[in-house]
């Protein structure tokens, strides 16, 4: 059981590490009307446990990519504890 815990511990902490970014502003870097996956989103981010937010700066189709990964891995943890049997 501890074993199970840990691991789905784990993959929250992945979860939350890989969305858990609170957006504090946006900019984009883009010209009027361009709004392709190659355009630059910046934004300032508080790392999860950090009061100082940083600038982060990634293209259309990498935010996409992160969102994508995100979902799975919340997805996948929930396979996991739906699969697991509780010791008793």
């Amino acid at each position: 059981m501890w074993k199970e815990l840990s691991f789905i511990a784990a993959a929250g902490f992945l979860a939350l590490s890989i969305s858990g970014l609170a957006a504090c502003s946006t900019t984009t870097t883009a010209t009027a009307g361009e709004d392709s996956e190659s355009t630059r989103v910046c934004v300032r981010e508080r790392p999860t446990g950090s009061h100082v937010a940083v600038r982060v700066c990634r293209t259309r189709a990498q935010i996409a990519e992160e969102r994508e990964n995100a979902r799975e891995t919340i997805e996948e943890i929930g396979r996991i504890e739906a699969t697991a049997t509780p010791d008793t």
